[in-house]
């Protein structure tokens, strides 16, 4: 499997038989909220991409922290979910210190995910009082979904979703 892995460039999953798609709405005119996830494993962003397409809400996917604060200022998302403990590098803490010092990321919401339960409960007060939600890996999807929507509200129907393709990866490009 072939990956990005540029500070320049987001991840994207592999194309299966899915066409090539327009590019998506401008920012002004997104209807679906977009969801930025920050992490390391591919399988983990290839999972948040299928889920997260197939109930409603757009992804923009980033392997690995560097270059991802770029990516959440640039973008502005809706939420974004980040794993802190990428790889043992701090590249977690820092997007997440990035985005609360800057007034133009510092309201968008975060959802933190780590499998380290130890550092999510120490780190806890200082993570909640902060527009943050913690999930432990691995999470009920349930619980992510809940998570999403009690930041989000409802997403739009899958259906109701252009360019939304579970299986072929579609994701909101960069340009």
């Amino acid at each position: 499997m072939h990956t990005q892995q540029s500070a320049e460039q987001p991840w994207s999953p592999p194309r299966t038989a899915a066409p090539e798609r327009p590019a998506p709405r401008t920012r002004r005119r997104r209807r679906e909220p977009l969801i930025a996830v920050v992490d390391d494993d591919t399988a983990f962003l290839r999972m948040m991409n299928v889920l997260l397409l197939q109930e409603g809400y757009q992804t923009l996917l980033w392997l690995h922290g560097a270059g991802a604060y770029e990516m959440i200022r640039r973008e502005q998302p809706d939420l974004v979910i980040l794993d802190l403990r990428m790889g043992g590098s701090r590249a977690g803490w820092q997007t997440l210190e990035q985005i609360w010092q800057d007034p133009r990321t510092a309201g968008i919401p975060v959802i933190i995910c780590s499998a380290d339960a130890s550092f999510l409960r120490d780190q806890a007060d200082r993570l909640q009082g902060r527009r943050c939600r913690l999930l432990e890996k691995p999470f009920d999807l349930e619980d992510l979904l809940a998570t999403v929507q009690a930041f989000l509200g409802p997403p739009a129907s899958a259906a109701d979703v252009p360019g939304s393709d579970p299986g072929g990866g579609a994701v909101r490009a960069l340009g």
